[in-house]
C-alpha cells in the first residue's frame, strides 16, 4: 500500500520575496499559491519586474533594494538564465546565503519552504557507507557537507568510524593500493584512514579523490549528524545500534526489531525489482527512482515511520 501525506499545516508562514519573472515565474505560481493555502509561506512581494506592474498574480510589485528592510524568511529566485548573477547580488544587498532559495528546488518532492529553510541552516552532514549520502545531498541540490562522498567502505569498517567519527577524521589518508572499478572501468584508489579503509571507487584520479576529502572534511557539522549504512545481514543491523548517534538509519533486505533500522525487504516482492542488490534499491530511494520515503521527515530528526510512504 502506498502512502501519500503532502498537506501540512504551519501556524506561522514563512515571509518570502520572489526575485525574478517572466517563464520562471510563471511556472512556479501554482506551487506558489498551494504553499500559501496550506499556510507553509506568504509572499510579500515580487521584485525585477517590468515597470508597468504594480502587482502580479495578486503579489505587489517591490524593489530589490528594499528586500534587506523587509524582515523576510527567505528570498526565493524565479530564474534560469539569470540565476547566478541575481544570486550574486542578493549576497551583495545582505541577504544570507542560507535565505536564498532557488528556482530549481521547486522539483524536490514534498518541497515546502519550512523544511528548505530549515535544511539549509543546519547544513546537515551525511555520514554514509556507500553513495546514499552523496546522491541525497545531490537530490536535494545542496553543497556537501561530508567528505563521506562517492565512495564506500566495509560494514566493519564503517561502524568503527561512526563510534570514534572526530579521532578518524583528524587523521590523514594515505594511498594503501588501487582497485578496478568493473562498471566504469577504471581504477580507482583505496585510501588508509588509521586502521580503515576508504574505496574511492568513482574517482579515477587519486589527487582528486584526496583532494575532496580534503576539502570536504574541513565541512563536517559535528552538530547536526545523519548516519547511514545498508546491511543484507541481521548482526550488523544489530551492531549498528551501538553507533552513538540519535539521527541515524540502517536499511535493511529483511524486517527487524532494531529500532535504527528501515527495513526495504518490500523489493522482494515487486516485479522488475526483486532482483535487484540491495544497494541499488538504498540508491534509488535516496535519487527519487524509487518513492520510499519523505526526505525532509527522514532526514531531519523526524519521526521516521510517519516519513514512510509504504506500508506493507
Amino acid at each position: 500500500m502506498w502512502k501519500v501525506d503532502f498537506v501540512l499545516r504551519y501556524q506561522e508562514p514563512k515571509r518570502v520575496c520572489i526575485c525574478g519573472g517572466g517563464i520562471s515565474l510563471a511556472k512556479a505560481v501554482s506551487t506558489m499559491k498551494y504553499l500559501e493555502m496550506i499556510g507553509d509561506v506568504r509572499i510579500v512581494g515580487v521584485s525585477d519586474c517590468n515597470a508597468y506592474y504594480q502587482e502580479i498574480y495578486g503579489w505587489p510589485v517591490v524593489q530589490r533594494k528594499d528586500l534587506v528592510a523587509m524582515a523576510l524568511d527567505g528570498v526565493f529566485v524565479a530564474a534560469s538564465k539569470s540565476l547566478s548573477s541575481i544570486v550574486s547580488d542578493l549576497k551583495a544587498l545582505g541577504i544570507p546565503e542560507k535565505k536564498i532559495i532557488t528556482y530549481d528546488k521547486l522539483s524536490i518532492p514534498y518541497f515546502t519552504f519550512h523544511d528548505m529553510l530549515e535544511w539549509n541552516q543546519r547544513k546537515m552532514s551525511i555520514i554514509s557507507c556507500n553513495c546514499w549520502g552523496g546522491i541525497t545531498y545531490h537530490f536535494l541540490k545542496s553543497k556537501f557537507h561530508s567528505p563521506f562522498i562517492n565512495m564506500w567502505e566495509s560494514e566493519e569498517d564503517f561502524i568503527k568510524i561512526c563510534c570514534h567519527l572526530s579521532e578518524y577524521l583528524n587523521i590523514s589518508i594515505e594511498l594503501d593500493t588501487v582497485e578496478f572499478n568493473d562498471v566504469e572501468r577504471f581504477y580507482y584508489p583505496v585510501y588508509r584512514l588509521g586502521d580503515v579503509r576508504l574505496h574511492m571507487n568513482h574517482y579515477p584520479d587519486p589527487n582528486v579523490a584526496q583532494e575532496k576529502w580534503m576539502k570536504r572534511v574541513k565541512r563536517v557539522n559535528y552538530n547536526d549528524l545523519f548516519v547511514c549504512i545498508y546491511t543484507d545481514r541481521p548482526e550488523v543491523a544489530e551492531e549498528f545500534e551501538q553507533v552513538p548517534y540519535d539521527n541515524k538509519v540502517c536499511f535493511t533486505s529483511f524486517p527487524t526489531d532494531c529500532p535504527s533500522a528501515f527495513s526495504l525487504d518490500f523489493y522482494k516482492n515487486v516485479s522488475g525489482l526483486h532482483e535487484k542488490k540491495t544497494w541499488e534499491i538504498v540508491n534509488g530511494a535516496a535519487s527519487g527512482q524509487f518513492a520510499v520515503y519523505n526526505p525532509w521527515r527522514f532526514l531531519m530528526g523526524k519521526d521516521k515511520a510517519s516519513a514512510m510512504l509504504i506500508h506493507g
